[in-house]
């Protein structure tokens, strides 16, 4: 059930995703919503160490990134979405102006 909901999620967000768009995923974890871009500039950030280092492995662009923290990205990106992470952030309004 949860799985199903995840996926519904992903493909919503894939189609608002316009082709060809460049994506920051914030809080990635496995990175699995590259999955659901396949013609996205797919970028994704987060915490975990070992998911980073997998995603770098299988030639997905991710950086390690403490989003507790100010952040530094020095790009721009078309969308930069960031699914249920929002209630794991200590001060989520900070987070969101870092992003902007």
């Amino acid at each position: 059930m949860l799985r199903q909901f995840v996926i519904r999620k992903y493909k919503e967000v894939s189609r608002l995703v316009k082709p060809g768009s460049s994506v920051l995923d914030v809080g990635c974890n496995t990175g699995e919503l590259v999955n659901f871009l396949p013609e996205s500039d797919y970028f994704g950030i987060d915490i975990n160490e070992q998911e980073i280092k997998i995603l770098k492995k299988e030639g997905i662009k991710a950086s390690l990134v403490d989003l507790n923290k100010e952040i530094k990205i020095n790009k721009k990106f078309d969308y930069i979405i960031a699914l249920d992470i929002i209630e794991h952030i200590i001060n989520p309004v900070k987070l969101i102006f870092n992003l902007k």
